[in-house]
């Protein structure tokens, strides 16, 4: 679920990676990032495998959040990922 930090709104349209974390697949390349787009709700799924994933959430108007996550194999796990409202500097 990806919703704003200090609010329990929910985040649609956030853009979700997950990137595995230091791991290498059979034959010796990096695994595959993953991508899911959060729903209305600020639901997302994944279907990776078991390990240590980095998610990354972006979205519009907001400074992108990342959570370090461990998935057990043949788990069905569920994450929340906090975004905080991006800051505006003057240049």
């Amino acid at each position: 679920r990806v919703v704003p930090g200090g609010a329990e709104e929910p985040v649609g349209g956030a853009v979700v990676l997950a990137t595995p974390w230091g791991r290498r697949s059979a034959d010796g390349t990096g695994l595959t990032t993953m991508r899911a787009e959060a729903d209305p709700l600020g639901r997302f799924a994944l279907d990776v495998q078991s390990g240590r994933w980095l998610l990354t959430a972006e979205v519009a108007g907001h400074t992108a959040a990342r959570e370090g996550v461990r998935v057990r194999a043949g788990a069905v796990e569920e994450f929340e990922v906090r975004v905080l409202a991006a800051r505006s500097t003057l240049a």
